[in-house]
């Protein structure tokens, strides 16, 4: 009975021992979730906090942008908008206070105002109202490149027939990029305006179409397109180059762009030479700084130990597209139409026509009166 007794004293012993085990196990465990979870916690409130400085970096950049764009509105008044090339704020032109919050670190660090860019961009141009862009540049320019696409295009394709247009519905269009419209008018010969449409083909990269300013009016020219758009001098997705221009005879352009078949993002440069045109800024080739429409603003903003960095292009332009109507009456049915101007005292609405008797109705020719 002895050794029996012995065998289940150790045996009770064992059984202690394997509770003892299992309950170290299952504190292990709970320790490693619980340390997972503070972990998870952790993460997330790094992000948040992360997130809440990174909002408020880039509303010190806009803050940045919205402060340049005042002395710039002001200075479009005197003709004359100064550069800034130099982060030191402020300066003499633009004098500023950047810190918002001093006490939380927010401001913005660094502005940079550009008012001579080497290109313009314009997103969207739309169907329903033209761009009016102003084209001047410090030296002369003989040529522009206009690029574009669908502002919602991921890629090219395209089923159209060059040069037909099918009626103005999008879903009539079966091309990824829509057309062009740009009227040209010469600053000091206004009367010398002509239009032209760029139309979208299947093109190579680095490739671009050509349209002459000294063509037929009405002219249809094929823009080249390529996707993917790996060529960096080439903007967008379409490309066309307009020749036969002289800004020093000219006085620069205006052009007045609209689409047709969808909204597009669209990009104007000015390469002084042909050789210039598939290039890239640097040392062999340049493209002219342009003046008098678009002003770029480099702004970059700071909380605490995040910065955010952003670019505007604030319009250096007097004239306000949305007043300037695309034409007087437009239908893509014919229309049969008079226009008169009466005096204040006499409201006949025929008295402009040559007529026997000016005050009589008389319908004009091949138009009937209903």
């Amino acid at each position: 009975m002895g050794k029996d007794s012995k065998k289940s004293k150790i045996a009770n012993n064992q059984s202690g021992m394997a509770a003892i085990l299992i309950s170290l196990i299952m504190m292990l465990v709970i320790s490693l979730i619980v340390l997972g979870f503070t972990q998870i916690t952790r993460h997330e409130q790094q992000a948040a906090l992360t997130k809440i400085l990174s909002t408020q970096a880039l509303y010190a950049a806009e803050s940045g942008v919205n402060d340049a764009q005042n002395i710039i509105a002001a200075d479009i008044q005197s003709g004359n908008i100064p550069a800034k090339t130099s982060c030191a704020t402020p300066d003499a032109n633009y004098n500023f206070n950047p810190e918002l919050d001093p006490t939380a670190g927010i401001q913005y660090t660094c502005l940079l105002v550009n008012p001579a860019p080497t290109s313009l961009f314009y997103s969207p141009v739309t169907t329903d109202q033209s761009k009016i862009i102003v084209v001047q540049s410090k030296s002369t320019f003989y040529q522009l490149v206009i690029s574009w696409k669908n502002t919602d295009s991921t890629g090219f394709s395209c089923n159209a027939t060059y040069p037909k247009f099918p009626p103005n519905s999008r879903s009539d269009w079966k091309c990824s990029a829509g057309v062009l419209r740009v009227e040209i008018v010469p600053i000091n010969t206004p009367s010398d305006e002509t239009v032209i449409f760029l139309y979208p083909t299947a093109g190579v990269l680095n490739g671009y179409g050509t349209a002459d300013y000294t063509g037929a009016n009405g002219s249809v020219y094929k823009g080249s397109c390529y996707s993917p758009n790996t060529a960096k001098s080439m903007p967008e997705m379409c490309n066309a180059e307009i020749i036969n221009l002289n800004s020093s005879l000219d006085g620069g352009y205006y052009l007045r762009v609209k689409a047709i078949y969808g909204n597009q993002d669209v990009s104007v440069m000015a390469p002084p030479l042909s050789t210039d045109v598939t290039c890239l800024p640097g040392p062999s080739c340049t493209y002219d700084e342009l003046i008098n429409d678009q002003v770029i603003v480099d702004s970059t903003g700071q909380a605490q130990n995040v910065l955010k960095r952003i670019q505007a292009r604030v319009p250096d332009n007097p004239f306000d597209s949305s007043h300037e109507p695309d034409a007087a009456i437009q239908s893509s049915n014919s229309i049969c139409k008079q226009f008169f101007v009466t005096d204040s005292h006499n409201n006949d609405v025929y008295d402009n026509l040559t007529t026997t008797n000016p005050d009589d109705d008389v319908a004009p020719n091949n138009c009937s009166l209903n």
